[in-house]
């Protein structure tokens, strides 16, 4: 007899994007598919900030590294759809 899984994988209809704006901030933009059912509002990262239009990581540079840049990223987007596994601090002093 097949077992079913504890719980099937949630897929998400939103879509993320990621730009550099103007003054060199690194901007996760989207629109939320309603089907998506994403909290209302939640408490961002720190270092997280919402716009218009999303999100942008404050200070974000690339000497950072891709991989800080990444978790940091991960981290606000876990925010916006609901999901929360334990978010590490994003390092300070960086710059």
């Amino acid at each position: 007899m097949a077992s079913l899984p504890a719980e099937a994988p949630r897929t998400h209809r939103t879509v993320f994007e990621f730009t550099v704006d103007y003054e060199g901030d690194l901007c996760i933009s989207y629109r939320a598919d309603p089907r998506d059912d994403f909290p209302d509002s939640s408490e961002l990262p720190e270092g997280a900030c919402r716009y218009e239009e999303g999100v942008y990581l404050e200070l974000a540079n690339a000497a950072d590294g891709l991989d800080a840049l990444a978790e940091r990223s991960a981290a606000a987007i876990r925010t916006i759809i609901g999901s929360h596994p334990s978010p590490r601090p994003w390092p300070h002093g960086r710059r």
